[in-house]
């Protein structure tokens, strides 16, 4: 890396450029933990969320209140202080991404302290 700044354009634009090509959502997830970890390759707290990240892959979520009901769901990628909702199209499938998202924020530990965003990469 160039300098002390971690964000790098061409590896950026790269990340950009694969995320639309991938045709799956584990495609997608693999390939942006394979940036993170370029990005910050001499954060070692930073390689421990990412790798954390990896791990929390596909993880229940239980006690979801879905239509009156309680249910389970799958979280695509999650830690302590991440939750990500991996869809291959937002346009076809981004509102229920969010639903989903909320869902699990209302049953984790962040429903006490709220600190969130919704990020979404479009083709």
């Amino acid at each position: 890396m160039s300098g002390s700044s971690i964000f790098q354009p061409a590896h950026a634009e790269g990340l950009f450029n694969d995320l639309r090509r991938a045709n799956t959502e584990q495609a997608k997830k693999e390939r942006f933990l394979q940036y993170l970890s370029l990005a910050f390759a001499k954060d070692e707290g930073a390689q421990k969320l990412i790798s954390a990240m990896a791990l929390g892959a596909e993880r229940v979520v239980a006690n979801i209140t879905r239509h009156g009901r309680t249910a389970k769901g799958r979280v695509d990628s999650q830690t302590d202080t991440v939750i990500i909702e991996w869809e291959k199209d937002l346009t076809r499938t981004g509102d229920h991404a969010r639903e989903q998202l909320e869902e699990y924020l209302c049953v984790s530990a962040w429903k006490s302290d709220p600190v969130f965003g919704v990020i979404g990469v479009q083709n």
